[in-house]
């Protein structure tokens, strides 16, 4: 799969080893996936991570329109989200972005009542011994009035779309809980953020601002003090893959 620096920091960008690690090969995008096997052996693949949708964007050599953009959302038996044959990368990126906007914005109407229930029943199945103190604002989002301790859960392989902390007045523990990915997370943690013994191979979605050390050993992304700094702001310690060579 052709590496596109270009899009390590864009819209949360896949490089092309942590798309290979996620497997394109066990995402189902409505195509012949053994044409797909020989477009990613020859590096003309791309991974992109849009809202809750996975984004393929492929090209054809020698094609007056060699690009096209596939998306995991089925719509029907037969109907996956996906873009016409472009011209250019840039023009059917967009093709599919507005498909899929569409696509979640109907989604959006159809649940949005049941939406309290939806997170009800998700504090209820991560917290089954006691229910932590928290309210949901008129815009979805949730603040949460104490600290978020979800050790050794299940959150495989990341928050539900509707789970986004929108303020949590306290830490954030998430270690063991088999994240592939961070989402729903609040903009500044007040207290400590750790992330570690998980799934990740990148740390985007984490809070942009930490008060508290920022935790994240022990991932397949092998986080040095670099990389965390590259995605927050942390005002405590930091304990990476290289910290103890720091010390």
């Amino acid at each position: 799969m052709k590496i596109i620096r270009e899009h390590i920091d864009f819209e949360r960008g896949i490089e092309p080893k942590t798309a290979m690690n996620i497997g394109i090969m066990n995402i189902d995008w409505g195509l012949d996936m053994v044409w797909i096997d020989e477009l990613i052996k020859d590096g003309r693949t791309e991974l992109i991570n849009y809202k809750s949708a996975l984004i393929l964007i492929i090209k054809i050599k020698d094609m007056p329109e060699p690009f096209l953009a596939c998306s995991n959302i089925k719509v029907s038996n037969t109907y996956y989200l996906r873009s016409r044959w472009s011209k250019t990368r840039e023009e059917a990126l967009l093709r599919i972005k507005k498909q899929i906007d569409k696509h979640l914005l109907k989604e959006s109407i159809n649940f949005e009542r049941g939406l309290p229930i939806l997170i009800k029943k998700w504090f209820e199945k991560i917290f089954p011994a006691f229910m932590p103190k928290y309210r949901i604002n008129e815009n979805g989002t949730i603040t949460l009035l104490e600290d978020l301790e979800i050790p050794d859960a299940d959150l495989n392989p990341g928050f539900p779309d509707y789970i986004n902390f929108k303020h949590i007045e306290g830490s954030i523990h998430l270690d063991y809980t088999g994240l592939k990915y961070l989402s729903g997370l609040p903009k500044t943690c007040i207290g400590y953020f750790s992330c570690e013994g998980n799934n990740l191979e990148s740390l985007e979605g984490a809070p942009k601002v930490v008060h508290g050390d920022f935790f994240c050993r022990d991932n397949p992304g092998g986080f040095t003090k670099v990389d965390v700094k590259k995605v927050s702001k942390v005002l405590g310690k930091i304990y990476s893959e290289d910290s103890l060579k720091d010390e």
